[in-house]
C-alpha cells in the first residue's frame, strides 16, 4: 500500500452525507477542527489520494471505519504470485515490520514520558505526537495486513507446481474488530454500557430548559467516548447500530445541534478561535473581530434550537489558557442561564468536580455552579462487560470470558485490550495460553494507571467543609468557644501567617463549635470590598452572611435587596439585623470577616467612609448580644491603628503550626482508606522539613504521592526516606508562589539579606546576632523583630535559625 489512501469508488456517493450528520456545517469547519488544509478535506470527499495519516484522522472524526472505506490496491493483484513477486512482497513486509517495530518503541517511550511529565504544555505536545505516531502505526498495520493477505497465495514456480493440501481456512470476520484501544470510541456501534448514566443525561437534555451536566472520572475511564456517544447516537442511521441498541433517546433529534470542543486542541486556547469555531458549528456568521460582546449578541439573537456544547478535557482549558479567563466563563454561564431561552446546555468531562476544578485552578465558581447533575464513571457492570465481550465476531470460550472479566475488573480500557488480543489470537489460529501472557503485558500500563494512589491533598486553596482532609485545630476551637462565652463580648482576631490555614479553619469551624453558634463567613477579598458604594458593600455583606448561614447550619435568614438599601443603606442594614436576630432564636451568630486587611485598603482608598463602616461594626459588637465578631488576617490590629480605636479589647487567637500528632495524621491518614504507607524515618523527615506547617505538609506529601505514582506498582504503596528527599526539589518548584510571597510581600530588604545569609549556613545552623551583624553591618533591630513576628526565624540559645527547613532551602537557592 502506498503512503496515501483514497476512498473506494463504491463509497464516494454515500459518504457525502456524513459531514452534517456529525455536526460539521461545511468541509471547512471539519478542516478547522483537524488543523489541516481545506483542499485535503475536499480531496478526501472527492475520492482523491491524500496522506494516509490525514485519511485516518478524517475518518475517525466522521465516525467511519477507515479500513472499510479505503481503496485496497492489492485486491486487484492476481491470486497467484510469481516467485519473484512473492519474494519482493516478503522483502517489503520485513522492511515495514522493522519500521513498525521502531515506531512502536517510540510510542512506548512517548507514553512513558507522558506518565512522568508534569508540565501541561509539554504534556500537550507529547499527546499530539502520540496521536500522530499511533495513526502512523495504524497505517503500517493496514499495509502489513494487505501484504500478508497477498502472501497467503503460494508462489507460482516456473517448473513444476507442487500440489499441496491447502491449510484449513482461518476464521474470518465479517467486519473490522469491534474492540478499540488507544483512542476514544467515536462510532456508537462500538460503545457499550453506561445505560443508567445515558438515561439520566438524555432526560436532562430532552426537556426544556436544557440542563447542564458534568462527567467525572479518572483517565482512560471513557469520558471522551461518552461525549462522542451523546453527540452521535441520535443521528446515526439504525442500520449502522447493533440490532438491540437504543437510539431514540430524544423525541426530535433532528432539531438538536451538538458542538464538540476538545481543549487538547491548542487552537481552542485562543478565545477568538474558540468563539469562531462555535459560531461556525452553529452555521452563524462569524464577525471580525470575534470578541465576547459580538459572540454574545449573535448567539442570543439567533439560537432558537436546542444546542449542547460538549467540553472535553476542560481542566486543560482552565489551567493553561489565559485568554479563557473568569470573564469568558461567566459569559458562557450567562448565555446558558439568561439569554438563550433554555436552548443551550453544557456537558463537560473532567477528572474532578467542576467546583473543585475551578478552585484548584484559581478560577471563580459561577460557571462551575451551573452543573446540577454530575456522574462519576467507574467500571462497567458485569452485564455490560459481558455484552461487550459477546460482540466479538468469533465467540470466546467461556473460560476466556471469565478470565477477561477477572483480569479487567470490568474497566473499559482493559476489557477492550484483552478482547482485542483474544480475537486476534483466534483469527491467527494460535493455540495455548500465550495470548494471555501477552495481553497481561499490554494492559500493565493501564492497570497501573487505575492503581494510582488518589491525591487527597489540596494545594493553594482553602479547605471547604465538605473536604475530609481538614485535620486538627481542636485547641483553637476550644479557645474561640471560651471567648464567645465571655460576657464582655470582646471582638476576636484570628491571627496567623499566610497559608497557615486561617480560611480553612473558618470554613470548617462548624465542626469545632457547639450547634448553638451559627457561623456566618464573609470573605472580604471578594465582592464585598470591590464595590464602590455603601449599598453594594452592605448588600454583599448580607448576601455572604445569608449564604454561609444556609450552608453551615441550614438556617434561612431574611433576604435583603439592593432596592431596600438604596435610600438609607446603614439604617436599612441595621433594621435587617433586627430581623436576623429574630431568626436566630436562642442561637448566637458568629460573624467572621476574613482578610480584614482588604477592607482597610478600601477605606484608605476612599471607597468607604471609616466612621460609617468601622462605627457600624463597633455598634454591632456593643449593642447586639446575639452577634459575635471575629476578624481574620495575617496582621495584628496594632499594625492597623484605625481598627484599634474602634475595636476595644480585641482578643487574639493565634493559629500556627499543627501539633505533631495532627501533622502525622495529615501525612499518614489524610483521608479514609488512604493507600500509601510510610516508613517511620520517612515520616520523621517530612516533619523535619515542614515543622508541621499545614500548607507545607500538604505540598511535600502531594509531591510524594505524585512521585510514587510514577514508580512500579511493586514499590508504589510504601514511601521511603529516599522518596521524601526526592520529592523536595519538586515541592520547592511547585510551591514557588508560596515562597515568593514571603520574599516579595512579607519581608523588607534587610530581612531578605538576613534570610539569605542564614540559609547559606546549611540545615539546622544557628548563627549568633554578632556574626550576622559582622556580615550585614547595616541591619537594624527592627529587621530581626519583623522576621520573628512573621515566624520565619527563631531565637535559639544565643543566635537565630530558620523555623522551617523547606523555607530555608528555597532561600538557599535564590
Amino acid at each position: 500500500m502506498a503512503r496515501s489512501l483514497r476512498i473506494a469508488l463504491q463509497h464516494i456517493a454515500t459518504i457525502q452525507s456524513v459531514l452534517k450528520e456529525n455536526g460539521y456545517p461545511s468541509q471547512q469547519a471539519l478542516a478547522l477542527e483537524l488543523g489541516i488544509s481545506s483542499s485535503t478535506v475536499k480531496n478526501f470527499f472527492s475520492g482523491q489520494f491524500i496522506d494516509c495519516l490525514n485519511f485516518i484522522r478524517i475518518s475517525q472524526k466522521l465516525n467511519l471505519e477507515w479500513q472499510a472505506i479505503a481503496h485496497r490496491e492489492l485486491e486487484t493483484q492476481p491470486q497467484g504470485l510469481s516467485a519473484e513477486q512473492h519474494y519482493r512482497l516478503e522483502e517489503k513486509r520485513d522492511t515495514l515490520q522493522l519500521e513498525w517495530n521502531i515506531r512502536n518503541k517510540k510510542v512506548g517511550r512517548i507514553r512513558e514520558s507522558l506518565a512522568i511529565e508534569t508540565s501541561a504544555a509539554v504534556k500537550f505536545e507529547l499527546e499530539q505526537t502520540l496521536l500522530d505516531e499511533e495513526a502512523e502505526l495504524a497505517c503500517l498495520e493496514h499495509e502489513l495486513s494487505e501484504i500478508e493477505a497477498a502472501l497467503e497465495s503460494p508462489p507460482l514456480k516456473k517448473e513444476i507446481v507442487e500440489k499441496k493440501q491447502a491449510p484449513p481456512p482461518k476464521p474470518k470476520t465479517e467486519e473490522p474488530s469491534p474492540f478499540i484501544t488507544g483512542s476514544p470510541i467515536t462510532h456508537p456501534r462500538h460503545f457499550f454500557g453506561r445505560q443508567k448514566e445515558l438515561k439520566r443525561l438524555f432526560d436532562l437534555l430532552k426537556r426544556h430548559p436544557l440542563q447542564n451536566a458534568a462527567i467525572i472520572g479518572k483517565r482512560r475511564i471513557g469520558k471522551t467516548s461518552l461525549l462522542h456517544y451523546l453527540k452521535n447516537i441520535t443521528t446515526t442511521p439504525p442500520e449502522q447500530l447493533r440490532s438491540s441498541q437504543k437510539y431514540d433517546w430524544l423525541p426530535h433529534p433532528e432539531n438538536y445541534k451538538w458542538i464538540f470542543v476538545d481543549f487538547q486542541d491548542r487552537r481552542m486556547a485562543s478565545r477568538e478561535r474558540l468563539l469562531s469555531y462555535i459560531l461556525e458549528c452553529l452555521s452563524l456568521n462569524v464577525p471580525t473581530p470575534c470578541n465576547l460582546d459580538y459572540f454574545m449578541d449573535i448567539v442570543s439573537d439567533n439560537l432558537h434550537s436546542p444546542t449542547v456544547i460538549l467540553l472535553d478535557e476542560i481542566g486543560l482549558g482552565l489551567k493553561r489558557c489565559p485568554e479563557l479567563d473568569d470573564e469568558f466563563w461567566e459569559c458562557l454561564r450567562s448565555l446558558a442561564t439568561n439569554h438563550t431561552r433554555g436552548n443551550l446546555a453544557f456537558v463537560l468531562a473532567t477528572h474532578e468536580s467542576p467546583i473543585e476544578l475551578a478552585r484548584n485552578t484559581g478560577h471563580s465558581s459561577p460557571f462551575s455552579n451551573i452543573f446540577g447533575y454530575t456522574v462519576t464513571l467507574g467500571a462497567l457492570t458485569e452485564a455490560e462487560a459481558r455484552e461487550l465481550i459477546a460482540s466479538s465476531p468469533i465467540t470466546f470460550a467461556e473460560e476466556d470470558v471469565e478470565w477477561i472479566l477477572q483480569q479487567s475488573q470490568c474497566l473499559p480500557v482493559l476489557l477492550q485490550i484483552l478482547c482485542r488480543k483474544r480475537l486476534f489470537s483466534l483469527e491467527d489460529e494460535e493455540t495455548g495460553d500465550d495470548w494471555r501472557k501477552e495481553a497481561l503485558q499490554q494492559i500493565k500500563p493501564f492497570t497501573e494507571l487505575h492503581q494510582e494512589i488518589d491525591l487527597p491533598y489540596i494545594i493553594g486553596v482553602p479547605l471547604t467543609q465538605q473536604q475530609e482532609i481538614f485535620t486538627g485545630r481542636n485547641d483553637i476551637g476550644t479557645r474561640i468557644e471560651q471567648l464567645l462565652l465571655d460576657r464582655r463580648r470582646p471582638p476576636l482576631l484570628l491571627y496567623g501567617q499566610r497559608r497557615m490555614g486561617n480560611t480553612s479553619l473558618l470554613n470548617n469551624i462548624r465542626k469545632l463549635l457547639p450547634n448553638s453558634i451559627i457561623p456566618m463567613f464573609v470573605d472580604l477579598q471578594g465582592s464585598v470590598t470591590s464595590t464602590s458604594s455603601d449599598t453594594g458593600f452592605l448588600y454583599n455583606l448580607a448576601r455572604g452572611m445569608i449564604t454561609s448561614a444556609k450552608q453551615q447550619s441550614t438556617l434561612t435568614l431574611p433576604t435583603l435587596t439592593r432596592e431596600t438599601l438604596a435610600d438609607d443603606p446603614f439604617t436599612r442594614f441595621d433594621e435587617w439585623l433586627d430581623q436576623v436576630e429574630q431568626s436566630l432564636g436562642q442561637n448566637t451568630a458568629l460573624l467572621m470577616l476574613d482578610e480584614f486587611e482588604t477592607l482597610d485598603t478600601a477605606i484608605s482608598k476612599g471607597r468607604f467612609d471609616e466612621q460609617d463602616v468601622l462605627g457600624m461594626l463597633r455598634h454591632l459588637i456593643q449593642h447586639r448580644p446575639r452577634f459575635k465578631v471575629l476578624l481574620a488576617g495575617s496582621h495584628t490590629i496594632e499594625e492597623y491603628q484605625r481598627w484599634a480605636s474602634y475595636l476595644i479589647n480585641v482578643q487574639v487567637v493565634h493559629i500556627s503550626y499543627l501539633k505533631e500528632d495532627e501533622a502525622r495524621q495529615l501525612i499518614e491518614r489524610p483521608v479514609k482508606d488512604f493507600t500509601l504507607r510510610y516508613e517511620p524515618n520517612a515520616v520523621e523527615r517530612v516533619l523535619q522539613f515542614t515543622r508541621c506547617h499545614p500548607f507545607l505538609v500538604q505540598l511535600l506529601c502531594g509531591e510524594i504521592v505524585a512521585l510514587k505514582n510514577e514508580q512500579d506498582t511493586s514499590v508504589r504503596r510504601l514511601a521511603t526516606l529516599a522518596d521524601v528527599e526526592a520529592a523536595v526539589p519538586e515541592a520547592l518548584s511547585s510551591g514557588g508562589f508560596f515562597f515568593a510571597d514571603i520574599k516579595n510581600n512579607q519581608v523588607d530588604a534587610a530581612g531578605l539579606a538576613i534570610l539569605k545569609y542564614l540559609a547559606s549556613q546549611g540545615e539546622g545552623a544557628i548563627v549568633s546576632k554578632n556574626t550576622i551583624l559582622k556580615q550585614l553591618p547595616d541591619i537594624s533591630e527592627s529587621a530581626f523583630k519583623l522576621l520573628l513576628q512573621r515566624e520565619l526565624i527563631e531565637e535559639v540559645e544565643d543566635g537565630f535559625c530558620f523555623q522551617v527547613e523547606l523555607i530555608r532551602r528555597w532561600f538557599a537557592q535564590i
